[in-house]
């Protein structure tokens, strides 16, 4: 897929569902917390996106009030920018499990 000259493929970044259902970093209404950073850069494949600290702090402003999805979606536009790629996509396995929550999202 990502031999596409227009799509992107990130590297397995599984935790995407996960951290929606279980509400990781975020407040009861979806909107993404400060907190989420820390278990981000945690996260194994997190940083095959290539996103430091610093734009990951700048991401999660606690002045913006973003959703979870919008988040998701900012991170795979900057991916999808850096290779030069409109579309950007992820191909993780266990989501053929989660596909109400990805739809969700």
């Amino acid at each position: 897929m990502d031999a596409h000259p227009q799509i992107a493929s990130t590297h397995d970044q599984c935790w995407i569902a996960r951290y929606f259902k279980k509400g990781t970093g975020l407040t009861p209404e979806g909107l993404v917390t400060p907190g989420l950073g820390a278990s981000l850069l945690a996260e194994k494949r997190f940083h095959k996106l290539e996103v430091g600290r610093e734009e990951l702090e700048r991401l999660l402003d606690p002045g913006q009030r973003m959703s979870y999805a919008r988040f998701v979606a900012e991170l795979f536009d900057r991916y999808g920018k850096t290779r030069g790629k409109s579309l950007v996509g992820d191909k993780c396995p266990s989501y053929v499990r989660e596909l109400p929550t990805l739809h969700d999202l």
